[in-house]
């Protein structure tokens, strides 16, 4: 064993007191049979505001630690000192101003005399540590929370592939428990085809450096349900998956297009002539009677084509659908749209023709523009008919 004089090991004594006053800590020794402080550094004033004279008065330690800590961290230095047993603890103090300064105390006893002897060790401000700590915990809940109320599930892939973390509202929600993926590749715990869909797409975000989107069917406890899965590439190599069901979303888009077709189907299907114009009276969708009327026999094209507006319904030279056309230029969605009465008149259809119509407008948002919808009906069979009764009527 090196011998050092005294003067040696008190300049060493002095070097770690300066290093650990250097780090915002200090020295201590402390005699447990009298509870007073008989040592401090220099560094204890900075930690509580209290010159080190404070510091070494009776029952100092006790009268500034945290009353909700003073009675657990007595007990835990006693229990460990009286069983000869170095120890470290985390508790609060009150400081000068008031506020709460977390310490952590490593404590060295003396193992000769027990309780009876004096302790010794450093008191290190890590209240920005816990702060850092308590943040942290809180941003996990705030995460934790956000995952119980979406009922997205997550899951970190490592970079060699294999589950390391999940979280989910519910454990319902998983088909496999937890303990029996965590650790494991896809391909040991999951179907084939989703394992190879894990693989894959893990795969790709990590060459391409963005994030991938997949959907898949799996069956979910006997019951097949859709996901939607994003796969988040990590610096590390590594990927975050969150899946969320969309079964119901499937669903609702499904019975949408199925919606979709029945409209079309009856649209196209309508006698009358229906067709939508934007507001430089294009035309943007038409049904089969709406080409008939529109172009008769031609097999001209009318979707895109400029619709001619019907003859003027009075001396200002605008017809009634022209009207709704001017009104929406200025209308504003959430607010009725312009309409017109069923109005009879002519109009000059796009292979030349003159045809007689009954019609009425109104205004629409047509794939997110304002237009004008158009019912019209062909007069011309009817109008043959009211001259041929009007001709046995009224012979010549």
């Amino acid at each position: 064993m090196e011998s050092i004089s005294r003067d040696e090991a008190l300049l060493r004594l002095a070097r770690i007191e300066g290093l650990v006053n250097d780090l915002g800590g200090m020295v201590w020794e402390f005699d447990w049979q009298d509870a007073v402080y008989t040592y401090v550094s220099a560094g204890a004033e900075r930690i509580l505001g209290y010159p080190a004279s404070d510091w070494l008065k009776p029952g100092f330690w006790r009268g500034h630690v945290h009353p909700e800590d003073v009675g657990w961290a007595a007990e835990y230095c006693e229990r460990r000192t009286d069983n000869l047993e170095d120890h470290e603890l985390e508790y609060r103090m009150t400081h000068r101003t008031g506020r709460v300064v977390w310490v952590r105390d490593i404590v060295s006893i003396d193992r000769e005399n027990g309780l009876e002897g004096r302790l010794r060790g450093i008191l290190s401000d890590i209240t920005a540590h816990r702060l850092a700590v308590e943040k942290l915990a809180a941003k996990v809940r705030e995460f934790d929370e956000v995952f119980r109320i979406t009922g997205d599930l997550y899951f970190h892939i490592a970079p060699t592939g294999e589950f390391l973390d999940f979280k989910a509202a519910t454990l319902d929600m998983l088909y496999v428990q937890p303990d029996s993926f965590l650790g494991k590749q896809p391909s040991e715990v999951l179907p084939e085809s989703l394992a190879l869909t894990v693989t894959r797409n893990c795969a790709l975000a990590c060459e391409t450096g963005v994030m991938t989107m997949t959907e898949y069917e799996l069956p979910v406890r006997g019951e097949s349900r859709h996901w939607e899965s994003r796969f988040l590439p990590l610096d590390d190599g590594g990927v975050v998956i969150v899946s969320r069901d969309i079964t119901e979303r499937h669903e609702a888009d499904s019975a949408l297009v199925q919606s979709e077709q029945r409209y079309r189907t009856l649209v196209g299907l309508f006698p009358y002539a229906i067709w939508i114009a934007s507001l430089s009276d294009r035309c943007l969708f038409g049904n089969e009677a709406a080409r008939r009327l529109l172009t008769g026999d031609s097999g001209l094209q009318f979707v895109g084509v400029r619709i001619p507006d019907m003859t003027p319904d009075d001396a200002s030279g605008r017809s009634e659908t022209g009207r709704v056309t001017a009104q929406m230029r200025s209308w504003t969605p959430g607010t009725p749209p312009p309409t017109t009465s069923v109005m009879r008149g002519t109009m000059r259809t796009i292979d030349g023709r003159t045809v007689h119509i009954e019609r009425a407008a109104a205004g629409i948002s047509f794939e997110g523009a304002s237009a004008v919808l158009i019912v019209a009906r062909d007069l011309a069979d009817e109008l043959a008919v009211e001259r041929e009764a009007d001709e046995k009527k009224n012979p010549e």
